[in-house]
């Protein structure tokens, strides 16, 4: 599973799946079951603990000294980061993805190696770095993923149930990325005989497990925020 799941990841960084990534906490909640929803899995919301904090804070420290340097994007790019879905143009958020980082994630935790590097294209068309994204193979565990990031502070999201159109034009039409699509991570295309049905190409899951931080921020509430407010 875990060599499928590994694949996926990689899949992530491909034109044939490009379009489909930019398109897809509160810390006193209890524990509760994993979140179902047609097309997310989110880990459970857990109350924060001071050790959830601290760890929390540690990472966030490490990351961002080792990526405050990826301010300026070219700096990025030399680094072996690439633009996700560059032929979306109109992305807010830009995802810069390094593989050798996505491959080394499956099996090991290195806050100064995010798989992803996240930034917000800003009015005048420059891009600010925000934070980092971490994944983990599909079947990892709630443990597995609280291990790396604290669940008290973020929830890890799945994207899954998604109907590819076979036809790549069709990826970038109004009835894959529009607000009535059919297809996609927010179509309304849930089922794989849906999918078979409308000619389309399924997948359960997407890309594995992510989680965003936003370690560019001094602020804890919106250093965790994106995973609140993205779902």
């Amino acid at each position: 599973m875990r060599i499928i799941a590994a694949v996926i990841v990689i899949l992530a960084c491909t034109p044939d799946m490009a379009a489909t990534q930019e398109l897809a906490h509160d810390h006193s909640m209890p524990d509760m079951d994993l979140i179902e929803k047609p097309h997310l899995r989110l880990t459970p919301r857990r109350a924060a603990t001071a050790q959830d904090s601290m760890r929390g804070d540690a990472i966030v420290a490490e990351a961002r000294k080792a990526v405050e340097k990826y301010s300026d994007v070219a700096a990025a790019e030399r680094d072996g980061y690439r633009l996700f879905a560059p032929r979306i143009k109109q992305q807010h958020m830009l995802h810069y993805t390094n593989r050798s980082n996505a491959w080394r994630a499956r099996r090991e935790f290195d806050p100064t190696r995010p798989t992803s590097l996240i930034y917000r294209r800003e009015s005048d068309g420059s891009a600010r770095l925000l934070g980092v994204m971490y994944t983990m193979p599909a079947d990892a565990s709630p443990e597995e993923l609280d291990a790396r990031i604290p669940l008290g502070l973020a929830q890890w999201h799945l994207h899954t149930n998604i109907c590819i159109p076979r036809d790549r034009s069709a990826r970038e039409a109004a009835n894959y990325v529009g607000p009535n699509a059919r297809f996609g991570p927010r179509g309304s295309i849930t089922t794989e005989a849906e999918c078979t049905a409308a000619g389309g190409l399924f997948r359960e899951q997407a890309f594995g497990w992510m989680v965003h931080v936003n370690v560019m921020e001094n602020d804890r509430d919106r250093v965790w925020g994106h995973e609140r407010h993205m779902h």
